[in-house]
Order: structure tokens, then sequence, then C-alpha cells
């Protein structure tokens, strides 16, 4: 029951309601926010009734505000690190094409420094001689590819973007060479 009359007397008393509750077998909720009251606060004491009051509502609310409020410090640490994960992301998305396109790069470079030496080796070292290829493009492409793969996992620096930007232009990625 929802109490909420502009009335300036008790509408809902312990005695008023008495007949009617010895009637009902289920307890009876009373919510009262008329100001000032619509039922009389010794109904709350009555078996299978219970009472609340705007009073209470404002009790409860308060409470879960408070709640609420002591919960801000993990709502902001949770902000911080999805803050830096997105940034990390971010920087990511600076050097995932300047690997892929290194990595291009020297996949284009072997495959024509095998192409036109071709004719000096047998088939059985032409395979040898790729294999071999490949081994030096990785270990000299390793110390830049580990660099800017490890840009992502901290803030980036104008000279972390600078020095992907250099490597683009020492290796002639630039954007006439880009893919996407």
């Amino acid at each position: 029951m929802i109490c909420s009359a502009a009335a300036k007397t008790q509408l809902l008393t312990a005695k008023k309601l008495s007949a009617a509750l010895k009637r009902i077998d289920h307890p009876l909720l009373i919510i009262d926010i008329a100001v000032p009251r619509n039922a009389d606060p010794a109904l709350g004491e009555l078996p299978n009734v219970c009472l609340r009051s705007i009073d209470d509502l404002d009790e409860l609310v308060a409470r879960n505000i408070e709640r609420r409020r002591r919960e801000i410090p993990k709502a902001e640490e949770i902000v911080a690190v999805e803050v830096s994960r997105f940034g990390k992301y971010l920087n990511s998305l600076e050097v995932t094409p300047t690997i892929k396109l290194l990595q291009d790069r020297a996949r284009q470079v072997r495959q024509e420094l095998v192409q036109r030496h071709r004719g000096r080796f047998t088939d059985a070292d032409l395979d040898q001689l790729d294999r071999f290829a490949g081994a030096i493009c990785r270990k000299i492409l390793h110390d830049p590819i580990a660099f800017m793969k490890a840009l992502p996992t901290k803030p980036a620096s104008s000279g972390d973007l600078a020095a992907v930007d250099m490597l683009r232009k020492i290796f002639d990625l630039g954007p006439d060479n880009d893919s996407d």
C-alpha cells in the first residue's frame, strides 16, 4: 500500500486497519510518502506489517549514495587502467603498420636478391640461400622491431614517435609504399 494523500491527520491507524489486517494472510508493506504522514507509526509494530516512510527512503538513498561514494576509488582505478590500456593500443596503431611494412620490405629485398643471384646456385643451394638471407634479415630487423613493439607498453614520447618515423625513412617505408 502506498500512501500519499494531502491530509492534515493520519488516515491509516492501527485501530482502523486491524479488522482488514485479520482477513489477510500475507505480509503488508505500507509506504507512506506523504508529508505530514498518512500512516500511524504504530502500524509498523503490528505483526505482518512493514511500515516505511519517506524518511526511511531518504535514509536508504543516503546509505546507497555513501556506498557508491566508497566505490569511487575502485571505479577511478578501473578507468585509469583502461585509459592506460587504450593509450597502449593507440600507440600500437602508430607502430604496428610500420613493423608490418618493415617486415614486408625485408621480405621483398630478400626475394629480389635471391632472384638476382639464382643463376649462381644450384636448386639445392638456392633453398639454403633463401633461408640464410631470411635469417640475416630477421637478425638485422630484430632490434628495430623489438624497439617498436616495446613502445605501446610505455607512454609515447615525441622522441619515440620520431624514431619510428626515422625507421620509416631509413627503410623507405613512406606512405607511397603503404599497402593499406
